[in-house]
């Protein structure tokens, strides 16, 4: 198996399933580590920067819902990926809308698929944080150019880096206007 910084955790909450995960991933170019329980699971997302969660339904000390919440919450640009039975199909659909999951696959999954699906998320975290450090740079460049051409107008940012106005000017010409 190839190294990459492209780190993928599988949870799989039985032996069957690791089995099956890692059959389906093991020649990919991803770091892989595997464990069976949640536990496990947050540790190694407290101390390793992680690319992709894929974690099975049913794990012996809790949910992969209630895995993936957690990983949103301590990792929150990671893609999560849920495998689901077809009775927990609404469960993984309402996951997905409130943004706890990225995709979920239903048991019993295809290998390919399995591939393809945490391919596409490596890809769309690459993506994401390459458009994140061009809009950056972007930003930088227009701060710049704005500083460049109005050297006389200094540009007030809160916490957040949004633009305060400052309306001193206005409130002078209310307060003449009212006088």
């Amino acid at each position: 198996m190839a190294i990459s910084s492209r780190t993928v955790l599988i949870v799989a909450g039985d032996a069957r399933s690791a089995d099956a995960f890692h059959n389906s991933l093991d020649h990919e170019a991803h770091r892989l580590f595997e464990v069976s329980c949640l536990k496990d699971a947050l540790a190694i997302v407290a101390r390793e920067p992680i690319e992709v969660v894929v974690a099975d339904t049913a794990l012996p000390d809790g949910t992969g819902l209630a895995l993936l919440h957690e990983v949103r919450r301590i990792q929150p640009d990671t893609m999560r990926i849920l495998l689901t039975s077809p009775a927990g199909l609404g469960t993984a659909v309402d996951a997905m809308e409130h943004g706890d999951v990225y995709r979920f696959l239903v048991k019993p999954w295809d290998g390919v698929e399995l591939r393809g699906v945490v391919r596409a998320a490596v890809d769309r975290r690459q993506r994401e944080r390459e458009n994140s450090g061009l809009l950056d740079r972007v930003k930088g460049e227009i701060r710049q150019a704005i500083a460049g051409a109005y050297p006389e107008l200094k540009v007030r940012r809160d916490a957040n880096g949004s633009v305060l106005l400052d309306d001193s000017e206005e409130q002078s010409a209310v307060a003449l206007a009212a006088s």
